[in-house]
């Protein structure tokens, strides 16, 4: 099995709260590649060079879960890794958890049966700009613990437990192929390209960190932007001044507003007297 790996996940080194952020991330990282190699040496010992398995494929991917996408003649399949573990029920796109002290399942905040699908949905989308004619993806959700224990009803997603894969891909490779292999190929090839760290950094424009401790350099203002005063004239430090147009507009709105006040004082003053 032909195995691409994906590098635009890969986070740059920051500065700031940006690499404060990767650290936190770091056990979530690591636990994710854990079980990602878990599935990929079982699918190594069953599948030939026909198949190719794209890894790192959504670089938003932010949760404990890892995402796979197997390209095989006979379908294309959406693999969602989960380390969890526990009683679980699937009824429809519904993922509930059982609580151990009322015996009772609740809604699950985090659904893996809808981030799932949502996945899905935005694979088929990707693919459907390289090649129309494919079949429809199917999504799956692996559990990797042997502590996963899920309760199933007409899942939106096929659930998968540690135990079941060898049957799931030998009932994979028994189906009739639908994909040729020069279609296969490209939808590789053109995945490949299209993650690699050349057209991630070509195809998103770098953008400033907020949180970076270093100077931003500030763009100097066009001359058409500023306001002619008698200050940029005269002589001394008010001529080495360089305001925007919208600080000369609120100098000069204040020096109305101080010479309006003056008047009216004056005129009080006149009344009075």
């Amino acid at each position: 099995m032909r195995i691409i790996e994906c590098k635009y996940k890969e986070r740059a080194e920051g500065v700031g709260f940006g690499r404060a952020l990767d650290n936190i991330n770091l056990s979530f990282g690591r636990q994710s590649q854990s079980v990602e190699e878990f599935l990929l040496q079982a699918l190594q010992k069953r599948l030939d060079h026909r198949f190719v398995c794209l890894r790192n494929y959504f670089p938003n991917d932010t949760s404990q879960s890892s995402t796979l996408v197997l390209l095989s003649p006979q379908a294309i399949v959406l693999f969602q890794v989960s380390p969890l573990k526990g009683i679980f029920r699937a009824v429809g796109d519904v993922w509930e958890e059982l609580d151990t002290r009322s015996k009772k399942y609740y809604p699950v905040k985090a659904n893996i049966i809808l981030e799932t699908l949502g996945t899905s949905k935005e694979l088929g989308m990707r693919l459907a700009r390289i090649e129309t004619d494919l079949p429809k993806i199917e999504p799956v959700i692996y559990f990797v613990n042997p502590g996963a224990h899920i309760e199933v009803e007409r899942p939106a997603a096929r659930i998968l437990l540690v135990d079941a894969l060898d049957r799931f891909l030998s009932n994979l490779l028994h189906m009739p192929a639908v994909i040729d292999p020069e279609v296969l190929e490209k939808l590789a090839n053109s995945m490949q390209e299209s993650c690699s760290p050349q057209s991630s950094k070509a195809s998103k424009p770098s953008e400033p960190d907020i949180f970076s401790l270093r100077d931003v350099e500030e763009k100097k203002p066009s001359k058409k932007m500023l306001i002619s005063t008698p200050f940029q004239q005269g002589p001394g430090i008010l001529k080495k001044l360089r305001f925007s147009r919208g600080q000369w507009i609120l100098l000069s709105i204040l020096f109305i507003v101080t010479i309006l006040v003056l008047v009216a004082l004056v005129l009080v003053v006149l009344i009075l007297t």
